[in-house]
């Protein structure tokens, strides 16, 4: 557990390392040892920032892809890969409440900005991936193709085990749109910058990890969570929903929205790029 926190929080200073020196003292991590097991940010008096992450997250991560009954984690195992994932995935979301301007505690924006920040986070691991691959090579990551295939399945377990702990009517969207979401976000960067077939295959590659999981999971005992998530009859409602209030806001926001992204570099040339395509597509 302890190599994973500290992967998290090198990440985190790694991510921000280029940052303007004043913008870098806006946002901090921490780590929180309490009961909670959401990862949050929060917003302080002053435009000053907080991440903080549960350490019960990541023990209820490892008890779901490791087992209970395994105590040695080896740091370049696929089990350690999609555990790494799952952290990358929250911390990813959580410095995007920060930066694009979602914390302003508007109850009817929840699933835009969450979906937002999900959509941003994929997109931020394949980052990672594709930028900071030294850094990640210690843990046996290789190239975009593994990581869309442990994406598949990271994002199923994390979705998965959010599911288990949260009720369908707190406010956010269902966990298939949030896996759905996810894994369209690393797929994202791919179409843009290789091309629909490139893309296709990364997506391919994400199905079959979600498959793996789903197998892995129904072992752990979340099959009620499993038929939840993929058979739900309320997952194409909700779907409608968040794209219609996400589009909405997206179209309010979206000035502020790239403002603040500033710092998410490439994504932001990908944001700008797709944004210029619609633009003109929609002009007379």
């Amino acid at each position: 557990m302890k190599f994973k926190l500290e992967f998290l929080k090198n990440l985190f200073y790694l991510s921000i390392k280029t940052w303007p020196e004043k913008q870098k003292e806006t946002i901090k991590f921490q780590v929180d040892f309490g009961d909670s097991l959401t990862p949050v940010a929060r917003a302080f008096p002053g435009g000053l920032y907080r991440i903080i992450f549960p350490v019960r997250m990541l023990y209820e991560l490892e008890q779901v892809v490791y087992g209970p009954g395994i105590k040695k984690h080896r740091k370049k195992s696929e089990e350690t890969r999609v555990v790494l994932i799952c952290l990358m995935l929250c911390l990813a979301h959580e410095m995007i409440h920060c930066v694009r301007g979602h914390l302003d505690n508007d109850v009817d924006s929840i699933k835009s900005e969450e979906t937002d920040a999900d959509f941003m986070a994929g997109g931020m691991v394949w980052g990672w991936i594709h930028n900071q691959l030294s850094f990640l090579k210690p843990y046996g990551f290789l190239d975009e193709e593994q990581g869309g295939y442990e994406m598949g399945y990271a994002s199923t377990v994390l979705t998965s085990l959010f599911q288990k702990y949260h009720f369908e009517d707190d406010g956010y969207h269902l966990p298939r749109q949030r896996l759905l979401t996810f894994m369209a976000g690393y797929i994202n960067p791919v179409k843009q910058t290789q091309g629909n077939l490139a893309a296709r295959k990364i997506g391919q590659l994400q199905e079959a990890g979600v498959s793996a999981a789903k197998l892995l999971l129904s072992e752990r005992g979340f099959d009620i969570h499993l038929q939840s998530m993929f058979d739900n009859p309320d997952n194409d409602s909700d779907y409608y929903e968040v794209m219609g209030k996400t589009n909405n806001r997206r179209d309010e926001d979206i000035n502020e929205w790239h403002r603040a992204s500033f710092l998410l570099e490439p994504i932001k040339k990908l944001l700008f790029k797709f944004s210029s395509k619609n633009n003109k597509k929609s002009k007379p």
